[in-house]
């Protein structure tokens, strides 16, 4: 135990074995090697009383300590085992797609779901190695594995999954650059986005579920720039030219990340687009992929019952998965009711005000919580969370 110990216990167990040592010393009378038996308290020549404190103190400091450490050694058998890991361990979920379809934006509909208490959104962006003013991004594209420190990205995942705590950096769009280290602490449900969070075999086998983002070129390049003009203060030309410069980046290392999501989600506008047309005008359709038998028939019931959408099945670009193709304006309201006959025993994890959207990221939610509650199930951890 000693030898694996890390933090207070290194202390506490040396101190432990200085104060028995001396108790041992205290009360016994040790023989040398060489034959002759020495008597500290002889020695020490105290007087009885002040003697009898002494054996009372080392005896009591010793008692005590051990007892902490016996405390310890329990509790840590206990967690590190391999059951309580499986049935205590945070909820992760794995957000991956191309540059501008939403990650973060539904990351972050989904903590607002759980409430920041519970939930937390971990993004590679904060795993670039340079900042944006650097003259590396004149050959190189944030695409690129080689412009991100994955392998730090996959240790701070892998503790956070381990409830321990990461120091990282944050990655400000507006600004381009790397804040400075900060510490972040784990949380029941974990959400992790980013353009290669499903590159690494060892990064797929984190999550509990992944969910891969698609979205039509034309619409994609609408929210990119609005985006990137908007809140990054970037000219339209600029962004367009990043994004054809991105196109054989995205090909080649994001989009084959597809194969290994658990839901697809693929977004397109029922309209032609330009810059003069606000989002909130927009009207889409998403059509949703999922493992066939998981949850297809309960989720289409939701939103054509309760939601009044149009759902119509449709060809999937994976064997094995089912898809369904949603139209439709819905409201915040209903994506609550709908909640109720999609997910009942998730809702007992949710915050007390849930965040629900409306529109399709708020069946993008629905969709996403289906699976949840699905997989928890199947875990049997909905006690061990409460």
């Amino acid at each position: 135990y000693q030898c694996r110990a890390q933090g207070i216990s290194v202390p506490l167990g040396i101190f432990f074995a200085l104060i028995y040592g001396l108790h041992v010393l205290h009360t016994t009378s040790p023989m040398l090697y060489t034959g002759n038996v020495v008597n500290f308290s002889k020695v020490l020549a105290l007087p009885p009383a002040l003697n009898d404190l002494v054996n009372a103190s080392l005896f009591t400091l010793m008692v005590c300590t051990g007892s902490i450490m016996g405390l310890r050694m329990s509790r840590e058998a206990i967690t590190q085992n391999s059951f309580f890991q499986i049935t205590r361990r945070p909820f992760m979920v794995g957000i991956a797609g191309d540059s501008g379809t939403g990650k973060d934006t539904l990351a972050d509909s989904l903590i607002s779901l759980f409430g920041a208490h519970s939930a937390m959104n971990i993004s590679g962006d904060d795993y670039h190695k340079y900042d944006r003013g650097k003259p590396v991004w004149r050959i190189m594209t944030h695409l690129n594995p080689a412009a991100n420190n994955l392998d730090l990205f996959h240790q701070d995942v892998s503790h956070l999954r381990q409830n321990r705590s990461v120091t990282k950096r944050y990655y400000d769009h507006k600004t381009g650059k790397l804040s400075r280290l900060e510490k972040v602490r784990s949380r029941d449900f974990i959400m992790v986005s980013g353009l290669h969070a499903f590159m690494a075999v060892r990064m797929q086998q984190l999550f509990d579920l992944r969910i891969y983002l698609n979205m039509d070129e034309e619409l994609k390049r609408y929210f990119k720039i609005r985006r990137d003009s908007l809140d990054r203060n970037k000219k339209a030309e600029r962004v367009i030219e990043e994004m054809e410069l991105r196109r054989s980046d995205y090909d080649r290392f994001v989009k084959p990340q597809i194969s290994h999501a658990d839901i697809i989600f693929s977004l397109k506008a029922n309209q032609s687009l330009n810059q003069n047309v606000s989002p909130d005008k927009l009207h889409f359709s998403l059509t949703i992929e999922l493992a066939h038998g998981s949850i297809e028939d309960v989720l289409s019931h939701a939103l054509i019952g309760i939601c009044q959408c149009q759902v119509t099945p449709t060809d999937s670009i994976r064997d094995g998965f089912a898809a369904i193709e949603v139209t439709g304006e819905i409201s915040e309201q209903q994506t609550a009711l709908a909640a109720q006959l999609i997910c009942p025993d998730l809702l007992v994890f949710l915050d007390s005000t849930p965040g629900w959207h409306g529109g399709m990221l708020g069946v993008m939610q629905l969709a996403a919580l289906a699976v949840m509650g699905s997989t928890l199930t199947k875990l049997g951890i909905h006690e061990n969370f409460q």
